[in-house]
């Protein structure tokens, strides 16, 4: 059963006759949108599998009315919630009602890229200075986001934190690498929305017919999409991915032309499977790509069909190796620094 699913129940309230079974562990509880948020959903899902469970017990909630005006018997409260001014109150009732508790943002919505398109860039800082000042710490996802938030002063540096994302990524490990043959065959999957830059996927494919596209999601954008590819031989529509290594297992390297994008479990995901990954300039991409693909401007058709052209047998060979190393080991640091942040909070509390 899906985890976050299971425990939408209010297990903080449930007592058995001699008292609370999880009482020796500190409770944390996660308030999210809701609770079918991709790549966020796939993150918390990891962390609720993890070894994390040993010394904390997790509980999960979407955002509502209901739950901002209630009290949690909680030692931390994470909002995964894209921060806004409604938010402001929300986080302030919470506060109130629970003054235990240490309260967190984290950031997995806001970056550098995704400001560029904000039109009063004012109203926009003062809107998240005011949530993150609400709250006793804040937790950035990569380190292009936390210079982000550093550079703009949006909240005092010893609040911040940068734990970039992860996932788990046993699967990915068992693929083969994909020999080259004959055919190019290249992947890009997510939500089809703007942000994720499909379009500059499929205008690539106009200039390289002889290399195979393969697009797998599902989205608002998905119509004037495939209204863009017609006539493109070389564009194939999966549909949405249920088994990402399956998938995976049929390309020899992933594209991520984003144009913002605070982490990117996709690159994430594809290095783990020893896929090269081709990303755009932004946020916490780049950072991803070092010794294992190519970073190119983003939106710049030309730059993302040369860094395709690169792609030979020998390249991709080389690439798939350090692509699959690169993320050896990330998981199991990644869970040493979210138990070190906790014990730290909680004692400070």
């Amino acid at each position: 059963m899906d985890i976050l699913r299971e425990q939408t129940v209010d297990q903080v309230s449930q007592f058995s006759a001699n008292g609370d079974p999880t009482r020796a562990k500190h409770r944390v509880v996660h308030i999210l949108n809701d609770l079918d948020v991709g790549g966020i959903k796939t993150v918390i899902s990891s962390m609720a599998n993890s070894r994390l469970t040993e010394h904390y017990h997790f509980s999960f909630y979407a955002l509502s009315e209901a739950i901002c005006v209630r009290a949690f018997r909680a030692d931390l409260i994470m909002f995964h919630s894209a921060s806004n001014w409604t938010s402001i109150l929300k986080i302030l009732v919470i506060k109130i009602l629970n003054p235990r508790a240490t309260l967190m943002i984290h950031e997995h919505h806001y970056t550098d890229a995704f400001e560029k398109n904000v039109t009063s860039k004012k109203r926009f800082r003062s809107m998240l200075k005011l949530n993150y000042a609400l709250v006793d710490s804040v937790v950035a996802v990569s380190k292009g986001q936390g210079d982000w938030i550093r550079d703009r002063e949006l909240l005092a540096s010893k609040k911040l934190t940068v734990i970039p994302q992860s996932c788990l990524t046993d699967a990915f490990y068992k693929l083969p690498f994909k020999p080259f043959d004959r055919q190019l065959v290249l992947a890009a999957y997510g939500r089809f929305h703007r942000q994720k830059g499909f379009d500059i996927v499929i205008k690539a494919a106009e200039q390289l017919p002889e290399v195979r596209f393969l697009l797998g999601g599902l989205g608002p954008e998905e119509g004037p999409l495939r209204e863009m590819s017609k006539g493109l031989a070389n564009i194939e529509f999966c549909g949405l991915i249920k088994d990402v290594p399956r998938f995976l297992e049929g390309c020899h390297a992933v594209l991520i032309p984003s144009r913002y994008e605070p982490y990117g479990l996709v690159a994430l995901e594809a290095r783990a499977a020893g896929k090269p990954i081709i990303v755009s300039d932004v946020d916490g991409l780049p950072e991803q790509a070092h010794s294992c693909g190519f970073v190119v401007k983003s939106e710049e058709v030309t730059e993302l069909v040369a860094a395709i052209n690169k792609l030979d047998k020998t390249t991709i060979k080389a690439l798939s190796k350090y692509a699959r190393e690169s993320t050896i080991g990330g998981w199991d640091t990644y869970i040493d620094r979210w138990l070190a942040l906790y014990k730290k909070l909680i004692i400070e509390t």
